[in-house]
């Protein structure tokens, strides 16, 4: 009888704790310092004359100048022309098991 009630016990532990065991939310960054020292390798750039965009390989130069947290930051620059367009794009960086992300805080 002891034993019957012993496992029932250590089912409901397991099931329990299990039911717990689920993957932590991340909070979602779009840039974090770049490992690369010339440009955001995530990133592309295109523009049609008139309008530019300063670019490196076509993707968006780093500045270690200017930085909100220490290390680079990307640096946009840009000027607008008359019937010209310009498109700067930043890419989401697939990490492996980071598949659940907090809800945004605006």
């Amino acid at each position: 009888m002891i034993k019957k009630q012993l496992f029932f016990l250590s089912t409901l532990c397991i099931i329990f704790a299990s039911a717990r065991a689920q993957e932590p939310t991340y909070d979602y960054s779009f840039f974090t310092n770049s490992l690369m020292d010339q440009f955001y390798f995530f990133s592309e750039v295109k523009f049609q004359a008139p309008s530019f965009v300063v670019q490196q390989q076509n993707k968006i130069p780093l500045t270690k100048t200017l930085f909100h947290t220490p290390g680079n930051a990307l640096k946009l620059q840009y000027t607008n022309g008359n019937c010209g367009t310009w498109q700067a794009s930043i890419f989401n960086q697939q990490i492996r098991g980071q598949d659940f992300f907090a809800p945004a805080k605006f």
